[in-house]
């Protein structure tokens, strides 16, 4: 038996049976993190079912090495523009050369099509750049 804060709802614990709960929405699992798994999955699984599958199907990520971010600006915005759902990420890195690393994610095909345009668009402008896997 437990006190626990007037209108919270418990959290169903299959490892030892010693529940969690949530209130408004915040959630509070006892033990180690072994048995707090099983009841966050509960909790994602019945209070938010509309978080499934959020992650992006895809992601590439290109290492562009003479050329700053500031250069890559007109390709940055064609391509957000062209491809409105994509994600595009930039981070340019401290160095004696310029460094920047530039990464879409989203959809498969649009992340496909959308880097090989700007792998394209880089060549033409002599720009170097590798891939990493992911």
């Amino acid at each position: 038996m437990a006190e626990l804060p007037e209108g919270s709802r418990i959290i169903p614990n299959p490892i030892n049976r010693v529940p969690g709960f949530s209130f408004e929405d915040h959630h509070f699992m006892p033990g180690f993190p072994e048995m707090s798994w099983p009841m966050l999955q509960w909790v994602l699984n019945t209070l938010y079912p509309d978080l499934r599958n959020l992650a992006p199907e895809a992601e590439q990520t290109i290492v562009i090495t003479n050329s700053r971010e500031s250069d890559l600006l007109d390709i940055m915005n064609t391509t957000l523009y062209r491809y409105p759902d994509i994600k595009l990420s930039s981070l340019p890195r401290l160095g004696d050369k310029p460094c920047l690393e530039l990464s879409l994610r989203g959809k498969e095909n649009d992340v496909k099509d959308a880097m090989a345009e700007i792998k394209s668009d880089l060549l033409q402008l002599k720009i170097t750049f590798s891939e990493i896997k992911i």
